[in-house]
Parts: structure tokens; sequence; C-alpha cells
């Protein structure tokens, strides 16, 4: 995933596909009721789609995967920090909901990357994230990347934005699901 979006920085039609891609992915994961539990750049391969110049997301590594029969057993794992909800970590979370907040943060950072290109990539990337880090997520408002996300000026950015913060506050229960957060972020662009 890191590598696609390193190179198609200049192409912000391509993140905007990939980002509808990602949407996707997300609805097909919660209308299955599955959740892969270690969402992040590691785990996402992008793969020839089903037609002429299109890609398609693969999802690798399911050894922390929930499915419903695994409904009262603990997860060994609990992500990659810099994907997941500071609560998760503490606690082990562990349910078909804890994607929400790795698929939001997806989300918003390939949102912010159409708008604030290279230069954004370039301060935030570190190779083993898409521009979040564990320290950001911990403690947002002391987060530089929070307030270069607002100054960024789009309103989309700025509404998935308001939505991982909001998320942050209120704890991993309060997440919503992607579609209803792109629908949100769809209305103000």
């Amino acid at each position: 995933l890191n590598q696609f979006v390193g190179q198609a920085l200049d192409r912000p039609a391509a993140l905007e596909a990939l980002i509808q891609i990602w949407a996707h992915m997300a609805a097909r994961l919660r209308a299955a009721d599955i959740a892969h539990c270690d969402l992040q750049h590691g785990n996402v391969l992008l793969v020839p789609g089903k037609t002429a110049n299109s890609l398609a997301l693969k999802l690798i590594d399911y050894d922390g995967m929930w499915v419903p029969s695994l409904a009262n057993t603990k997860s060994g794992e609990v992500g990659h920090p810099s994907y997941q909800h500071p609560q998760r970590l503490r606690e082990g979370t562990y349910g078909p909901a804890v994607d929400r907040f790795p698929l939001l943060l997806v989300a918003t950072a390939l949102r912010a990357l159409m708008a604030g290109g290279r230069a954004l990539w370039e301060k935030y990337d570190n190779g083993d994230n898409l521009l979040f880090h564990q320290a950001d997520l911990r403690e947002p408002k002391q987060s530089v990347l929070f307030h270069d996300l607002f100054a960024l000026g789009d309103p989309a950015t700025a509404a998935l934005t308001r939505h991982v913060l909001d998320s942050l506050a209120g704890g991993l229960e309060s997440v919503p699901p992607l579609d209803e957060v792109m629908a949100d972020a769809r209305r103000v662009h």
C-alpha cells in the first residue's frame, strides 16, 4: 500500500480511486461480519483488477482475524500501533468493529495526501506508517500532523480528520462505519 501511495502522490485521481476501493472493501468486510484486525500498509496489497487498468485490494496476514465463531475469545495481537485506536492497544479489544478505526485512518490519510501531496508525505512518512504515528493517536492535542491536516484547507480532509479526533476522544465504540464517514466527507466536498 505504501509503495503505491508513494508513487501516486502526483496523481490525485489514482488516490481517489484507491479511497473508493478502500471504502468498498470496508463495506464488504462489514457485510460479511468479519474483521481483519491488523489493517495496515504491510497487510494490504494492490493487485490487478478484473478489467484492464483497474486495481483491487488483497488483504494478507489473517492470523489475528475476527469471525463470529471467535466472539468469546481473546486475540493474540492488537495490530500495528500506528493504525490502531489507543484503547485497542491498552485493552486488547477484539471484535467485529476493531477495523473501523484503521479503515477511517487510512481513508483520512489518502484524502489528505490528495490535498497535501508529496510535501505532506515527505514530512510524515517513515516507511512504517501512512502519515499517522502512534504518538499522534495517543496525544492528538499535541500532534502537529492533526494541525497540518486542518491547515490543508480541504473540507473533505477536515471532515475525515474531525471523525478521527472524535473517535479518539470517544473510544472504539464511537468510531462510525466508513461508509457513513465517507458520505459526510462527500457532503462537504
